[in-house]
């Protein structure tokens, strides 16, 4: 008996740590800061390369220069960051930059979701959104919303039905076992890509934690 109970307790910790992972990977995705990218147009007369002014940058150390995007090999294999790099400027007035041609490819940050930090992984987005587009967006999301509710509460069930086959550990019926963690694994995927459904915008989610109660709060009594 008291095998039983602490096969039970063990299978319960198993279920809620595997639905946290499944769900922290997704969120991880979600929270990805989302940028514009643009390419510097070539300057042969000033041996240079242009971008707009609003692409110019100072980082936390005072140092100005601009945002670079560069795809790179991360904890979960290849993904796109970003990078502060100091530039040497040649010409520069309200609207355009030029700065001196170093003779690769750059990629620089035009817009950002929220405010960026040396190697943080990003989302690259074809145009900056505008309001009335992530409202609509969001509109859109109310079905998938629902779908990931509904798979979360199958999970749920679940998690009761194979912790009760499990006792086919004791009954002689292994196979009882099996088939619980079996569908207990299948519907975490189904979570998992319930959750890969939503597409939420970033501005509509909070800068760090995606649970922080008081930034919906704020943006609801805005809406």
């Amino acid at each position: 008996m008291e095998k039983q109970k602490i096969m039970h307790v063990s299978f319960w910790i198993f279920a809620i740590l595997l639905f946290c992972t499944v769900v922290s990977v997704r969120i991880q995705e979600l929270m990805r800061n989302e940028v514009t990218v643009l390419s510097p147009t070539e300057e042969r007369s000033l041996n240079g390369i242009s971008f707009p002014a609003r692409c110019l940058r100072e980082n936390s150390d005072g140092i100005t220069g601009v945002w670079e995007v560069v795809r790179e090999k991360g904890a979960m294999g290849e993904e796109i960051g970003v990078h502060f790099r100091e530039l040497s400027i040649i010409f520069q007035d309200e609207t355009t930059v030029v700065v001196l041609n170093e003779g690769y490819g750059l990629l620089i940050a035009d817009y950002f979701a929220y405010p960026l930090e040396e190697g943080m992984a990003v989302e690259v987005i074809g145009n900056e959104p505008e309001e009335q587009d992530m409202k609509n967006q969001l509109k859109n999301q109310k079905k998938n919303l629902y779908q990931l509710v509904f798979f979360v509460g199958i999970y749920i069930i679940v998690i009761f039905l194979a912790n009760y086959l499990l006792n086919g550990l004791f009954n002689k019926k292994p196979w009882q076992a099996v088939l619980g963690i079996a569908i207990l694994i299948v519907a975490a995927y189904m979570v998992y890509r319930a959750m890969g459904t939503v597409d939420i915008p970033r501005e509509c989610l909070p800068e760090e934690q995606i649970f922080d109660i008081s930034f919906y709060k704020e943006k609801l009594y805005y809406m």
